[in-house]
């Protein structure tokens, strides 16, 4: 489970896929990958999306990662695991999720947005927390958690784009999730618009790495 959080944080992007067609969500996954984003997570909102999570791991293996996200019961959390999702994600902490999740012996890594959510996620396995909606509560939010809870780290998730992603790692993230502009761009642009955003996503990134 500690690998699937290091890669996470060391890969810093995660492709929050959320969308009612599973064939609109199997093209975006896949094109992201292309580009080389090889963190995925598919919201139970996709159709069948246990299904795609499979595929997509009989195809990429070990080298991409795909997990379930917006898991709200065990019964979701478990069908995931039996179609190789490498992690779940909850859109706030579930107790009975986060504790099938150490049952089976998969990451779970629950929403939160206050600090007294963030502190009870952590008597779970998982010290990474997603922060969602992270538009609403602020880059400032993270600063306040890690000089309060130093050991934790976060993921925000909801209004995280190309004009604000490096805002976010300066205010304390460790890794974020990148959803809704992936589908706006996909509708309007296509693949080519949205292998552009993920190389320009990427270039961003590297550029900050370098400086």
């Amino acid at each position: 489970m500690l690998d699937v959080q290091e890669r996470l944080v060391r890969e810093k992007i995660v492709v929050v896929v959320r969308t009612d067609s599973f064939e609109e969500a199997k093209q975006i996954s896949e094109t992201m990958i292309e580009v080389g984003i090889k963190m995925i997570e598919i919201t139970m909102t996709v159709p069948e999306a246990p299904i795609l999570i499979d595929m997509l791991k009989n195809k990429y293996q070990a080298d991409v990662l795909v997990g379930a996200g917006t898991i709200i019961t065990k019964e979701e959390a478990t069908d995931c695991f039996n179609h190789q999702a490498d992690f779940l994600v909850s859109p706030y902490l579930i107790e009975e999720v986060a504790e099938v999740g150490q049952t089976l012996g998969i990451a779970v890594f629950s929403g939160a947005m206050s600090m007294k959510e963030v502190a009870a996620t952590q008597k779970y396995q998982s010290s990474l927390v997603k922060i969602f909606p992270a538009n609403i509560v602020g880059a400032p939010f993270l600063k306040a958690v890690k000089s309060v809870i130093p050991t934790v780290q976060l993921m925000p998730t909801g209004g995280v784009n190309e004009k604000n992603i490096l805002d976010w790692f300066q205010a304390g993230a460790d890794c974020v999730g990148i959803g809704s502009d992936l589908v706006r761009i996909y509708r309007k642009d296509g693949v080519t618009g949205l292998k552009a955003y993920g190389q320009q996503l990427q270039e961003i990134l590297a550029s900050a790495t370098h400086e």
